[in-house]
């Protein structure tokens, strides 16, 4: 399966690593393939769990931020 995921190089390094469009994650994997298949099974289950979880009646910008959060936390520190 081809990753059609494409994340802009940033010069700041804020998302990125340098000279790369893999972004910066808690593992430090800079392997395009190998971070989009550790990313596929820890968000999986996440998202399973968050099914659990009932939605609030107001949805906002901080309950989606606070779900990017739950689901990619584990893997990104600038998640949420």
């Amino acid at each position: 399966m081809e990753n059609n995921y494409y994340y802009e190089f940033n010069e700041n390094g804020n998302y990125c690593y340098k000279n790369s469009s893999v972004l910066v994650n808690k593992f430090n994997i800079r392997d395009e393939k190998k971070l989009a298949e550790i990313e596929r099974e820890i968000t999986s289950l996440k998202h399973a769990l968050f099914l659990s979880f009932p939605i609030p009646d107001e949805l906002n910008f901080e309950y989606l931020k606070s779900i990017h959060k739950f689901l990619f936390g584990n893997i990104y520190e600038w998640a949420g």
